[in-house]
């Protein structure tokens, strides 16, 4: 009985400090957002897996077991590496998911899946090869249409082969992947509910199939296809300069509740791209495949790799951020924040290509048609019109320092008088967005507290310019901010907040700094609680001014999450933020400025498409239109304003070559600030603006509704751009005369042949 008593007293008083001890670690954390932990962990360890064997982590051709077939393709497994291959059998191509035997050097520690797990300060790198297949602990099953693979991992064999049910506290990890065959397409599933991990572990993030289709040689032509802003190719057959090189591309750009939107490293330096959409690729010889992330593109990262001498390989594929985790402080003092945890899907499709298709034109073809299927882009399609709108941004007015002090720099007016001078100059069909109208101005108010800005005019000013475009059957978006807001607005409740507790921002650049002395404004993210209640609010009390179409300017270009509520990760964020789009779309025309894919679903007009890739540009790494070549016929798109480019001629060529509307962006108010006045006072650019979209309508007008089917660099300086009515566009940026197919295109200049 005393020793039972002893024992109970023993007990009671671990638990005790096993209680204060978690104090302690979550002591001095200060504030947390809701559904957020922290504790303090010190400086951080890591710990990496331990390379087993080489035949773990290659396939050969003997090893393949066959499994399914669908239309062209053939599923594989390989019982030995426990991955899959996938045959094209239109060139008897192969397409592994680990690298061929032979390959290359030893000990590449290449894998179907790795993952990253935390506990406390410590890190720890587990993979499906060497701590799953090595330890025996892998199995599989045969499903409809495919095959299962599941990996148990552990750092030890005996923790990996006694599962979780028998776990001592050790850590054990397991993920089951489907692979399955379907509409002569590869789908790569997992269900991150049911992945199972040890008591006490964070499970951070999941690399999935980064070494699928990887390879040591290239032929001339062969490249990556990567997500870098509109789109890049990195040529794989052409030995690049430097040392081997990872880039990384952030699908919708950086989580801001993590950090700045910077994207820039410490040496300023890229440290990774913004990517529109979730997509990737590899061209080789006549074969190609193309990856399209359908669930978890919200938290996911694609990361593509080129070869050396050191022994690496081209290769392409994603990680994805399976729980909000950060970091801060020093190297001896380090907080651990941790948040919300991604249960939905991940879901990539693999469609595998061949011939002329084999290039990121066909990638692109493929990928509007999966997005369309799956609800992503719209199904609609553009009309065919006599002519291509003239796409124009008119500012309406400017943030001064003062709380609503506005310099008024087109009001309804000035705009109604612009849009006829337009006219006059057989200007036939306008796309005008409105900016900056709204409370706040180009720093706008919380949506819901946004009135019009009252120095613009009265109500009968508003409706003459309104009744003027309904006449003429011009469209007139009212640009707005849905998810940021000036720190001028009642933010202590309606502020989106990360996992500190801390009220989330971001710097937003001001075009006219001249006016209000600022290179740019403090925003604050929205709380993503409040969004739909914004978007009614400001709806119900817009009635004296209403617009027929709307452009949303940040959404497009920014996705949080958000601890202010209730715990929100980037894919919650998604289903709170498309539904008010669509809301907005109710009715009316909607544009998205920016371009995230995730928010294109009801979207007639997509504005302000990069120009440029985050990534410099060399021979090695080139831009491409894949954004572009996917979203025409379904929408109309512009590029970067003419005037707001480095050199405009050469941004009016990239637009029409991109099959972009020329975009230009205006204010009607000569200030007397030189340097403003001579970018956007359209007064003495309208006449040569004119000029040039008569050539752009010469072009395109019957075009709109026609589908990109090749793009292509026939020379330095000139370009291709075919359509599915077999017209082509011939492009020649030098300064001479060039001839392509027997067609003189002169310097500077297009041609249309068909």
């Amino acid at each position: 009985m005393a020793l039972n008593k002893r024992s109970a007293v023993f007990k009671l008083t671990a638990a005790a400090l096993a209680l204060i001890s978690a104090l302690w670690c979550f002591s001095s954390c200060g504030r947390t957002g809701r559904g957020a932990v922290c504790e303090k962990v010190g400086e951080l360890s890591e710990t990496q897996a331990v390379f087993s064997k080489n035949e773990y982590h290659f396939s050969q051709l003997k090893n393949l077991v066959f499994v399914a077939s669908s239309g062209l393709i053939e599923l594989y497994f390989d019982s030995v590496d426990y991955s899959v291959a996938i045959r094209d059998t239109t060139n008897d191509k192969f397409w592994y998911a680990l690298p061929e035997t032979g390959e290359l050097s030893e000990n590449c520690q290449s894998s179907v899946l790795s993952v990253r797990v935390s506990k406390g300060n410590e890190i720890y790198y587990l993979n499906s090869q060497d701590n799953s297949v090595a330890f025996g602990s892998a199995s599989f099953r045969p499903t409809s249409g495919g095959i299962s693979i599941t990996y148990n991992m552990a750092l030890d064999e005996q923790t990996a082969q006694a599962g979780f049910a028998e776990n001592s506290g050790e850590l054990y990890v397991c993920v089951s992947i489907s692979f399955m065959l379907s509409d002569g397409a590869l789908n790569v599933k997992v269900n991150c509910g049911d992945i199972m991990l040890s008591d006490g572990y964070v499970l951070e993030s999941i690399d999935l199939l980064n070494f699928f289709g990887a390879s040591s040689t290239a032929q001339k032509d062969d490249y990556i296809f990567v997500p870098d802003q509109s789109g890049a190719v990195i040529k794989t057959g052409v030995n690049p300069d430097g040392e081997y090189e990872t880039r990384n591309y952030r699908v919708y750009g950086k989580d801001v509740s993590m950090g700045s939107l910077n994207n820039l490293d410490e040496n300023g330096s890229v440290e990774f791209a913004r990517a529109l959409v979730p997509a990737f690729g590899i061209k080789s010889g006549d074969n190609a495949f193309t990856g399209i992330i359908l669930s978890g593109d919200t938290v996911s990262t694609i990361s593509s790799h080129i070869r050396s001498q050191k022994g690496a390989y081209n290769r392409v594929g994603s990680s994805f951020r399976i729980t909000d985790v950060t970091y801060s402080g020093d190297e001896a003092k380090k907080t651990k924040y941790i948040g919300e945890r991604y249960t939905g899907e991940l879901n990539i499709i693999y469609r595998f290509l061949s011939g002329k298709s084999a290039g990121y034109i066909g990638f692109s073809s493929a990928c509007r048609e999966i997005l369309i299927r799956e609800g992503v882009l719209p199904s609609t399609q553009v009309q065919a019109s006599a002519h291509i709108p003239f796409a124009v941004s008119v500012q309406a007015a400017s943030a001064k320092n003062g709380a609503h002090s506005y310099e008024i720099l087109s009001d309804y007016e000035q705009t109604l008088d612009l849009l006829e001078v337009m006219k006059a100059k057989s200007i036939n069909n306008i796309s005008l967005r409105y900016c900056g109208a709204l409370d706040g101005a180009n720093n706008q108010d919380l949506l819901s507290k946004a009135d019009n800005i009252g120095a613009l005019g009265n109500q009968r000013d508003f409706a003459q310019l309104k009744q003027y475009v309904l006449t003429q059957k011009f469209d007139m978006y009212l640009d707005m901010s849905l998810v940021s807001a000036n720190k001028k607005s009642p933010i202590s409740e309606n502020t989106a907040e990360n996992m500190a507790g801390e009220a989330i921002f971001y710097n937003r650049e001001n075009s006219f700094y001249e006016i209000s002395g600022k290179d740019s404004f403090k925003t604050y993210a929205a709380a993503l609680s409040d969004i739909e209640n914004n978007v009614l609010k400001y709806l119900n009390s817009s009635k004296n001014y209403q617009f027929d179409a709307f452009c949303i300017n940040d959404a497009g270009n920014i996705l949080y999450s958000d601890y202010s509520d209730e715990a929100h990760n980037r894919s919650n964020a998604v289903n709170i933020i498309a539904p008010q789009a669509q809301m907005l779309s109710n009715n009316h025309k909607l544009m998205i400025a920016g371009g995230y894919f995730y928010l294109l679903k009801d979207a007639d007009y997509v504005t302000d498409l990069p120009e440029k890739t985050d990534y410099p540009e060399t021979e090695v790494y080139v831009q491409v239109p894949f954004v572009q070549a996917v979203l025409h016929s379904i929408m109309d798109y512009s590029l970067t304003p003419v005037n707001l480019s480095e050199d405009g001629e050469k941004a009016f060529m990239k637009a029409v070559e991109y099959g972009a509307i020329p975009s230009y962006k205006w204010y009607c108010t000569k200030t007397d600030r030189k340097t403003a006045d001579s970018v956007y006072y359209y007064e003495e650019q309208l006449d040569k603006a004119a000029e040039k979209y008569k050539l752009a309508d010469e072009a395109l007008a019957s075009l709109r509704d026609a589908k990109i089917t090749d793009h292509r660099q026939i020379r330095d300086g000139v370009y291709s751009t075919e359509y599915n009515n077999s017209s082509v566009i011939y492009f020649n940026y030098n300064d001479t005369e060039e001839t392509v197919n027997s067609v003189k295109v002169a310097p500077k200049s297009f041609i249309r042949v068909g």
